[in-house]
């Protein structure tokens, strides 16, 4: 339990030292994932974040996958953007 407790709170200090702006995810999937949330080029062409992103996943990837690793990544690594994604994704 001690050593949850300690991983825990050294997350939570790692994570106020490395600052709130773009999230930081270890795949680089979900990595890729957060930062096209965080493109402007989405508000640039109208796109919701969202959509921009899947848009762009889909051109390397199936849809299913593009809806995975959204999901996930931003569940897991872009907390920030949950509201963007369709209710039934969360």
């Amino acid at each position: 339990m001690r050593i949850i407790t300690t991983f825990a709170a050294g997350a939570l200090l790692a994570g106020s030292v490395v600052g709130t702006g773009v999230a930081r995810a270890d795949d680089p999937g979900q990595q890729q994932v957060c930062q096209l949330m965080d493109d402007p080029a989405a508000a640039e062409q109208g796109l919701a974040p969202a959509e921009y992103t899947f848009m762009q996943l889909r051109a390397t990837m199936s849809a299913q996958r593009a809806r995975d690793i959204m999901s996930i990544a931003v569940q897991a690594d872009c907390p920030n953007h949950i509201v963007d994604l369709p209710a039934s994704w969360r």
